[in-house]
């Protein structure tokens, strides 16, 4: 009679096990899904948000010496929206990194 009981018991927990399973494999598919799903549509919003924005094309800046005050002026809060910075006595227009050097 034990072994009989202790079989059926086997059984049910085997069968409660398998009734779980087959309940939560779709939900972790259904989870999964989603989750791919985000990543995509986060990686192409990004993406056309990146390439929406519009180039400036600003003709060259002539080479010439400038003091402190005349570069501050090029902070890209100006009318052209150029950005200047000097490293060792070098004056280096980086207006196409606006979205590194920009204010």
């Amino acid at each position: 009679m034990e072994v009989a009981s202790s079989s059926s018991a086997a059984s049910t927990v085997s069968s409660a096990k398998t009734l779980i399973g087959e309940v939560l494999q779709p939900l972790y598919v259904v989870i999964f899904g989603m989750a791919i799903l985000a990543v995509i549509l986060f990686a192409s919003l990004k993406h056309l948000r990146y390439h929406q924005q519009p180039e400036v094309h600003l003709p060259r800046m002539k080479k010439k010496d400038m003091t402190i005050a005349e570069l501050k002026k090029y902070d890209g809060t100006g009318e052209d929206g150029r950005i200047c910075i000097a490293v060792n006595r070098k004056i280096f227009d980086v207006t196409r990194g606006r979205k590194y050097y920009g204010p």
